[in-house]
C-alpha cells in the first residue's frame, strides 16, 4: 500500500467518525427538541392542567353512548393516543376507557397484540366485548378473555343463510362470568337501502336458545335484528334458564319489525323479572307469548310489548299478577282507542293488573277526545281504591303527529293536572312535549 493510499484511508476513517458523532449530536438535539415541545404543549394545553380525575372524566364522556368502542385509530379511545403525550398518558391511565372493545372474530396476529394491550389497560375492571363475523373462527386470544374477564358479550353474526349463520364450535363451553348476552345479526353490507324485512334471513329459535346455554349465569339476554321462523307444532324443544331475569326480544323499528315471539316456545324462565317484546304481529305470536307466561310463571315485574293484534287484556292480566310496570305500543290507530278504553275500564272496575304503578301507552297518533275521559275516570277510581298508588301514567304518540285537534280538552287537562300535582308523573302528548 502506498503512503498516499494510507493517507486517504485514514482521512476517510476520520470523516466517518466525525459524521457519526454529528449524527448522534443531531439525534440528541431532536430528542431534546421533542421533549421541550411536549413540555410547552403541556403548558399551553388547558386539558393537561386539569386534575387527573377531571381529565379522565372528560375522556370518558367522549365514548360512544350505548355502543362498545371499536379498534379504530380514528375513533376513541385509540384516537386519544395520537393527540399529545399528555393526552396519551391520561388515556392510558384511565382504565374505564378500555373496558369495552368491539372486534372482528377473524384477526391477524398483530391484531391479537392490540387486543391484549387494550384489555390490559382496563386493569381489573369488568369487560364488555362485541364480536362480529364468523364465530366458528374465534381467535384463541379472544376465547381466553371470554373465559376469564368478560362480563358482557355481544355476538353479531353475518346475515347469511343457514347453516353458515350458526357455526360456533368454539362457544360450546360454558362461560360462567358472562352476565349479559346480546345475540344479533349484522345488516348485509351490499345493501345500501334502509331497513327492509326482506333483506334479513329468518332464523331457527331453538338454535338461538341452544347458544344461550353457553352462558349459565347470564341474567340478561338481548335479541337484536333477528326474526325467528315459525316451526311445526311438534318441534317444541325447551330449556330452562334459572338465572335469567331480563329478556329483551328485539326492538320496534318503523319499516323493519322482527318477529321474535317464537323464541318463547323454547325457554322456561322461572326467575324472569323484566320482559320486552319488540313486535307481536298476529294471533300466532300472541299465542306464543300467552303460552310462555302460562307455562313459565315468574316474578315478572315489568312487561313491554309492541303489538298489532287485539290483546285479551283479562287473560294477560291473569298471567301477569306481579307486574308493576306496563309499557304497550299499539300500531293500529283503529284498535288503539278501543284498547285504551278497555284497559281503563278494566282498571276502574276490576282487579285487572292489581299491582300496577306505572303505565305507558304509545301510538302513532293522538287518541280521540272521548278516550281521555276514560283515562280520567280510571285515575279517579284508582285514587279511591286500595290499589298500590300510581307513580306514572304516560300517553305518548309519535313526534311525526301534527293532528293536535285530538289533544285533551282544557277541562280534562286541568283535572289531570290535579293528579299530577298530587305526585303522579303524567305525560300526555308527543314524547318531546307534555300537554299536561
Amino acid at each position: 500500500m502506498t503512503p498516499r493510499e494510507t493517507q486517504l484511508r485514514t482521512r476517510i476513517h476520520e470523516l466517518s467518525s466525525q459524521i457519526a458523532d454529528q449524527r448522534q449530536v443531531l439525534a440528541n438535539l431532536e430528542k431534546e427538541l421533542s421533549v421541550t415541545q411536549g413540555q410547552l404543549n403541556t403548558i399551553l394545553d388547558p386539558f393537561a392542567r386539569f386534575p387527573r380525575d377531571i381529565s379522565s372524566a372528560v375522556l370518558l364522556l367522549c365514548l360512544p353512548e350505548g355502543d362498545i368502542p371499536k379498534t379504530d385509530i380514528a375513533a376513541v379511545p385509540l384516537l386519544f393516543l395520537g393527540v399529545s403525550r399528555s393526552w396519551r398518558k391520561i388515556a392510558l391511565s384511565t382504565p374505564a376507557l378500555w373496558t369495552g372493545i368491539s372486534i372482528p372474530t377473524i384477526v391477524r396476529p398483530k391484531f391479537e397484540l392490540l387486543v391484549n394491550f387494550w384489555i390490559a389497560r382496563a386493569g381489573s375492571l369488568p369487560l364488555r366485548m362485541s364480536l362480529h363475523g364468523e364465530l366458528y373462527a374465534l381467535s384463541p386470544v379472544i376465547q381466553s378473555h371470554l373465559e376469564a374477564r368478560v362480563h358482557s358479550l355481544e355476538l353479531y353474526f353475518p346475515n347469511k343463510p343457514e347453516p353458515e349463520w350458526f357455526q360456533t364450535p368454539d362457544l360450546h363451553a360454558p362461560f360462567p362470568f358472562i352476565e349479559t348476552v346480546t345475540i344479533g345479526q349484522e345488516k348485509n353490507p351490499v345493501s345500501s337501502s334502509g331497513w327492509s324485512f326482506s333483506q334479513w334471513y329468518e332464523r331457527d329459535a331453538w338454535t338461538c336458545t341452544r347458544l344461550l346455554e353457553c352462558f349459565p349465569n347470564a341474567v340478561e339476554f338481548v335479541v337484536d335484528k333477528i326474526s325467528f321462523r315459525t316451526l311445526p307444532a311438534n318441534l317444541h324443544n325447551t330449556s330452562t334458564h334459572d338465572n335469567l331475569k331480563i329478556l329483551h326480544l328485539g326492538r320496534f323499528v318503523e319499516g323493519a319489525s322482527f318477529r321474535v315471539a317464537g323464541l318463547l316456545r323454547h325457554v322456561n324462565l322461572p326467575s324472569l323479572e323484566r320482559l320486552e317484546i319488540g313486535y307481536c304481529q298476529d294471533e300466532a305470536d300472541l299465542g306464543h307469548i300467552l303460552a310462555f307466561l302460562q307455562r313459565s310463571p315468574s316474578p315478572l315485574r315489568s312487561f313491554s310489548m309492541t303489538f298489532l293484534t287485539r290483546l285479551p287484556l283479562y287473560d294477560l292480566s291473569g298471567l301477569l299478577p306481579h307486574v308493576t310496570e306496563l309499557d304497550l305500543r299499539c300500531l293500529s290507530d283503529a284498535e288503539r282507542d278501543n284498547f285504551i278504553v278497555s284497559l281503563m275500564s278494566g282498571l276502574s272496575s276490576s282487579d285487572m293488573f292489581w299491582n300496577l304503578s306505572s303505565l305507558t301507552l304509545r301510538g302513532r297518533q293522538p287518541s280521540n277526545a272521548w278516550t281521555y275521559q276514560h283515562v280520567l275516570n280510571a285515575l279517579y277510581a284508582w285514587h279511591a281504591s286500595p290499589r298500590p298508588p300510581m307513580r306514572a301514567l304516560q300517553l305518548l304518540w309519535g313526534p311525526e303527529s301534527v293532528d293536535m285537534a285530538l289533544a285533551p280538552t282544557p277541562d280534562v287537562v286541568g283535572a289531570i293536572r290535579d293528579f299530577a300535582a298530587a305526585g303522579i308523573h303524567i305525560h300526555v302528548g308527543p314524547e318531546g312535549r307534555n300537554l299536561i
